[in-house]
């Protein structure tokens, strides 16, 4: 079976400080992994490094089987990332934004371009805000631009690092509903980043501790007991 994504024996440094340490872990091809850890637990390191972001002091990071840096712009397209702050530009409309991301895949015209993004826009319930500001947005609406301009360019693997903070319960429901909908069946591979336990234990198959930059063991029986 396909490694989707696989850190080996990543480590990552700043002001003299290590806050990721000998971090391993693998994704097959289709697998859901969640990874738990409280904030400052190293979280938005691991998802940055995923989106080719930011590169580590030592070891590897390997996406679809090739050593990954960001920079090969074919395979960079077939990975979605949410970042948890997000990534969506001001100046842009939402449509915009998310017609931003499919660069130059589709060489063939704008009306091609056009029907992915509106695809993305309904699958994540935002059909009706393609044409508004990024600033007029709730912070949930703007989380499902967010997922929409991950998801249109179809990757084979979507990061997201915790995408439902601060989004009241039933739009997080809603959210949650759709993402496993659009990942099942796609098939996608999916690494969740987050600090809430319980939904970790929805959203995946597996499930691992991170602290002080650390993987634990397994907590998978922890959430069953």
């Amino acid at each position: 079976m396909t490694t989707a994504l696989a850190f080996e024996d990543v480590s990552y440094v700043a002001g003299g400080r290590r806050l990721l340490d000998r971090i391993s872990f693998a994704l097959a091809d289709g697998e859901r992994l969640a990874i738990v850890g409280a904030n400052g637990s190293g979280k938005s390191l691991i998802t940055r490094m995923a989106a080719g972001l930011i590169r580590p002091a030592s070891g590897r990071v390997a996406v679809l089987g090739a050593r990954w840096t960001g920079q090969d712009e074919a395979l960079r397209r077939r990975v979605g990332v949410v970042l948890q702050q997000g990534a969506l530009l001001t100046d842009l409309t939402v449509a915009e934004n998310v017609r931003f991301r499919l660069g130059h895949v589709l060489r063939s015209g704008e009306r091609r371009a056009a029907i992915r993004v509106d695809r993305a826009l309904s699958d994540f319930g935002m059909e009706y805000a393609g044409d508004q500001p990024v600033g007029a947005l709730s912070l949930g609406e703007r989380r499902r631009a967010d997922l929409a301009q991950a998801l249109v360019t179809d990757p084979d693997l979507l990061v997201m690092d915790d995408v439902f903070d601060g989004i009241d319960a039933a739009s997080a429901a809603d959210l949650e509903a759709r993402i496993l909908r659009l990942t099942a069946r796609r098939r996608r591979t999916l690494l969740f980043l987050t600090h809430d336990r319980e939904r970790a234990g929805r959203m995946a198959e597996r499930i691992v501790g991170l602290e002080n930059g650390k993987l634990a063991a397994p907590i998978a029986q922890q959430l069953e007991g």
